[in-house]
């Protein structure tokens, strides 16, 4: 087989094999709160272990929102139309 046809393959088998197991889940809750809190972990670790040396560049420092009040009124009315909240 050619790559493209086992990666395929794979994402079929990988699909086939994800749609039995939510299909116990339905049916097993013990299995589906061990999958549950092993995914949970898994998160947990991945968001507790990222410093802020790690993501640098990635955020501004600081959020663009809220906007300042006077581009809100400025734009109000280009969202809305209603008379009483414009400016």
């Amino acid at each position: 087989m050619a790559g493209r046809q086992w990666a395929s393959f794979y994402a079929f088998r990988i699909n086939a094999f994800a749609r039995g197991l939510y299909r116990r889940t339905l049916t097993d809750p013990p299995l589906a709160r061990r999958i549950g809190s092993a995914l949970s972990a898994i998160l947990v670790e991945q968001h507790t272990c990222i410093s802020e040396v790690d993501v640098a560049g990635w955020l501004p420092t600081r959020p663009v929102w809220p906007e300042p009040g006077d581009r809100i009124r400025q734009s109000l009315p280009e969202m809305i139309d209603d008379r009483a909240f414009s400016p």
